[in-house]
């Protein structure tokens, strides 16, 4: 057999041929992985429901991890058992922690510091969490952080906070109302 010399090639027939090789091996490529795109169309928005059917509001993520509430908060709770209640400290309730949640009276209490009075972004997302313990039928008595600093001032906060507790849970149980 001979070997042709390298100038008698018909060069655009090598070309032309050559892209026609290319061409028809992406088609095979394109052909074999065609009945895989809907698959792969399907398990992506498969996984994407699934993501979204499974996620928290943003920033939630962190607030649903038990918390540990402030000694003040464990000292006013203690002496609200005292009473004969019975708070759960930092209850989580699908939306925020609550520092000492009442709930056979349907009170919560949040312990406030300076922050919540001083700053109007904070003072509002207070606002909006009242409000969403309203629409679950829940009081919350916001008290300041200065009501549980002082012994004498502490005891005198959980006994009006009973009395306030009391009266709430008389309402919620009479029968007129």
């Amino acid at each position: 057999m001979e070997s042709l010399p390298l100038f008698s090639i018909n060069w655009w027939e090598f070309i032309k041929e050559t892209f026609e090789w290319t061409f028809a091996f992406i088609w095979l490529i394109f052909k074999i992985l065609l009945p895989a795109w809907p698959l792969a169309l399907l398990a992506a928005a498969i996984l994407a429901i699934k993501y979204f059917l499974n996620r928290k509001p943003i920033g939630k993520e962190l607030d649903s991890k038990p918390r540990r509430a402030s000694p003040e908060v464990q000292e006013l709770a203690r002496l609200l058992e005292n009473y004969g209640w019975k708070p759960e400290l930092e209850k989580w309730d699908g939306f925020k922690h609550i520092d000492i949640a009442i709930t056979q009276a349907r009170v919560n209490i949040e312990v406030d510091g300076r922050q919540h009075n001083r700053n109007a972004k904070q003072a509002l997302a207070d606002l909006k969490r009242t409000y969403y313990s309203f629409k679950k039928g829940y009081l919350t008595l916001r008290i300041p952080n200065v009501l549980v600093h002082d012994a004498t001032v502490i005891q005198e906060t959980a006994e009006f906070i009973d009395k306030f507790l009391r009266e709430n849970n008389d309402q919620l149980n009479d029968p007129s109302r």
